[in-house]
């Protein structure tokens, strides 16, 4: 088979075969869109007018290059084009959702309502780049986004996305969650284009979330922002943390874009691009206005997908003016101090910064830590503050402890740990628990269960039903004997709770685990064929 699909035969209808609904204009009201409003759309009336979900391609994936990842690593995008489906199968979606009432509002539910979309991420180029990007067993969000622009909307804010409403105070430098953006139509400048600041999924400094006195440019315009002005039918990959927005739109015509998300579900060991040169080669100055600031965390997390630590050396003189640096009131210059301590084994430095009254100072040091070689004492000294360091201190401490893949330190202490009330910092123990690699573990994901059916915080109970789900990809043999708690959490009015739980069920190599998550789908089917007018 060709890469451009060329010599494959597609039955999507062009509009010289056959007229596609006219588009309506997107009502202004609110609302969500249901089955019912679905239900009132124009029906599919021939056979060959619908395209499922399953891919019409069975090309393996087309890795991304060496110099693909170094651009993402150092920009926190790409920007891709599907290789193996036609112009018309864009065509195709876009005149769809311009042809559904409040087409804007299907939300989660934009995949069952538009089956064809599973074809985009089955694409070899763009499932490729998911491989590359977060390891082969990667996952899709049940979260999922339909954004419409119409002629004269605003600009947003500048803007990091939150986790489906719920918020973490502190993120992930290393790429453990990825957003798709897919733009089914042409999209330009003047349509109001989303644009992203490169560089800035490494800070801290959230646009709208900060408060404090330090500057805060990330939610200022700047002459190094870019837009993704792209073709149709292309996608564009970001790094979840990429600080991002929508601009205004000032032409006539209508923007859409399909927002997905997807995540990690192990720590890497091994590149899974087309890596032909392992080694780190360090950014120069014509790769972008940033490199200087962004080489040692770039090299950190390039080495980190290959399986391997990274490590620098300082000299004895340098170590004092670093110091000094990390409490520059420049974020750049902050974390450039920080990650040349770190990488070169300075973490007692780093680790009294853990300690400091401003949380983005703690929050800098934090992901120094997390990205440089661990160490069996330093782990052991982390475990031990565990037990009356500051509450601010300990949700960084267990966040650091998972993001060194040591979160089966965590098991020590566990009886302690699920009766935290603090709500922040059991957020991070209930991820940490779902790291646990290959450190199998049936009390961690009984305690997990139980969090996530009786924790008085909806935002917990979440977290732990998708930490669930990542154990049931590297050890599902430790939940078979929790059933009763996922049939619990397929009932459960979290519409997360539920997606995570059916997730993990659809991982456990048990024939119960299969029956129960097979009866929940037949009985929650939406079928996006049938309608008012094509009722049977």
């Amino acid at each position: 088979m060709s890469r451009t699909g060329q010599n494959r035969k597609f039955t999507y209808v062009s509009k010289s075969q056959q007229p596609l609904p006219q588009p309506q204009q997107p009502q202004p009201q609110r609302g969500g869109a249901t089955p019912s409003s679905f239900a009132q759309t124009q029906a599919y009336t021939k056979p060959h007018e619908f395209h499922g979900p399953l891919p019409e391609t069975d090309a393996p994936p087309l890795l991304l290059s060496d110099e693909q990842m170094r651009s993402f690593l150092l920009r926190g995008y790409i920007v891709l084009q599907p290789s193996s489906l036609p112009a018309a199968f864009h065509e195709y979606i876009s005149q769809k959702m311009q042809s559904l009432p409040d087409s804007d509002k299907y939300g989660n539910n934009c995949l069952p309502a538009l089956p064809a979309l599973n074809q985009v991420f089955a694409d070899p180029t763009i499932k490729g780049a998911l491989v590359s990007l977060l390891g082969p067993k990667f996952g899709m969000q049940p979260h999922k986004a339909v954004h419409l622009s119409p002629p004269g909307k605003g600009p947003q804010q500048w803007h990091r996305d939150t986790f489906w409403g719920y918020k973490l105070p502190l993120r992930y430098p290393k790429p453990w969650m990825m957003m798709g953006m897919y733009y089914p139509q042409a999209t330009t400048v003047q349509m109001g284009a989303t644009a992203a600041k490169p560089g800035t999924q490494y800070y801290t400094m959230d646009p709208k979330r900060y408060q404090g006195n330090l500057p805060n440019h990330a939610k200022e315009d700047d002459p190094m922002d870019t837009n993704f002005s792209c073709p149709a039918g292309s996608v564009a990959f970001i790094h979840y943390d990429l600080i991002h927005k929508g601009t205004a739109n000032k032409s006539q015509s209508l923007r859409y874009m399909f927002k997905f998300q997807f995540y990690r579900t192990e720590q890497p060991t091994t590149p899974t691009w087309n890596c032909t040169t392992p080694e780190w080669s360090p950014l120069v100055a014509t790769e972008g206005p940033h490199s200087k600031f962004l080489e040692p965390v770039c090299h950190s997390i390039w080495n980190w997908l290959c399986g391997k630590v990274t490590t620098e050396t300082l000299e004895d003189a340098e170590v004092p003016g670093l110091v000094s640096q990390l409490d520059s009131p420049s974020e750049k210059s902050r974390f450039y101090a920080a990650f040349r301590l770190g990488l070169s084994g300075k973490l007692d430095i780093l680790f009294t910064r853990l300690l400091h009254s401003d949380e983005q100072m703690r929050f800098c040091a934090a992901y120094a830590i997390a990205c440089s070689p661990s160490s069996a004492s330093g782990a052991e000294t982390l475990t031990e503050w565990l037990k009356d360091k500051p509450k601010e201190t300990k949700m960084l401490i267990v966040w650091i402890l998972s993001e060194w893949g040591m979160s089966h330190l965590l098991l020590r202490k566990l009886d302690t740990l699920v009766k935290v009330r603090d709500e922040n910092s059991m957020l991070y123990i209930v991820q940490g628990l779902g790291r646990l690699g290959t450190h199998p573990s049936e009390e961690a994901a009984s305690a997990l269960a139980n969090i996530m059916t009786t924790h008085h915080s909806d935002q917990v109970r979440m977290f732990a039903s998708m930490s669930l789900d990542l154990l049931a990809s590297t050890q599902p043999q430790s939940l078979e004997k929790l059933l009763i708690y996922f049939k619990k959490g397929l009932n459960n009015y979290n519409r997360y709770v539920q997606a995570y739980c059916l997730g993990a069920l659809s991982k456990i190599e048990t024939l119960e685990a299969k029956s129960l998550a097979i009866s929940y789908l037949m009985a929650s089917r939406w079928c996006p064929i049938t309608t008012t007018s094509n009722t049977f």
